[in-house]
């Protein structure tokens, strides 16, 4: 068996497994990780349902995209890569700001981690997908960069974004 038939498949799900539990876990209960948002001065107590809700569908779509294989070398991979690189600099941030902090919540209330740890997660996570994106190859049939193609994964995602606001209003 080749080694890209067994390597890619098991780095995406195992990339999907984790952002959809993390955005799983913290929806138990959605208020704490809004509390989190809040203590860690992201937004107020006005804008952290809406900014928790936005997080949670990214963090969910993210994981459904890593169940299929399209869009993944162009969008999806690139994309995943950002949302990490961004959640990395927000815990520097929170390392160098804030003083003894326990729980990060990258995994909500079900697995508290510090920031160096999570840092230390997200790092290990870019360098899978780093090597998914290189495994993948070029392009699957008849799939090119940007092109109309681009409307079904905003869609979903504004799908995804409306639904978490009817499941948790």
């Amino acid at each position: 068996m080749n080694p890209k038939q067994f390597l890619s498949p098991a780095i995406r799900f195992f990339i999907a497994i984790l952002f959809l539990v993390s955005a799983f876990v913290k929806t138990l209960p959605v208020q704490s990780f809004e509390l989190t948002i809040v203590a860690q001065g992201l937004a107020d107590w006005d804008m952290a349902p809406f900014l928790a809700r936005i997080i949670l569908a990214l963090e969910f779509l993210t994981g459904i995209a890593f169940l299929q294989k399209r869009f993944l070398k162009y969008l999806f991979v690139p994309g995943a890569i950002l949302l990490l690189l961004i959640f990395n600099a927000h815990l520097v941030y929170m390392m160098i700001t804030m003083v003894n902090i326990d729980n990060c919540g990258c995994f909500g209330q079900a697995l508290p981690m510090t920031p160096f740890q999570a840092i230390l997660k997200n790092l290990i996570m870019i360098g899978m997908l780093v090597s998914l994106y290189y495994l993948k190859g070029s392009f699957t049939e008849g799939e090119k960069p940007f092109t109309y193609h681009i409307l079904l994964p905003a869609a979903v995602y504004g799908f995804v974004v409306g639904g978490m606001f009817i499941i948790y209003p």
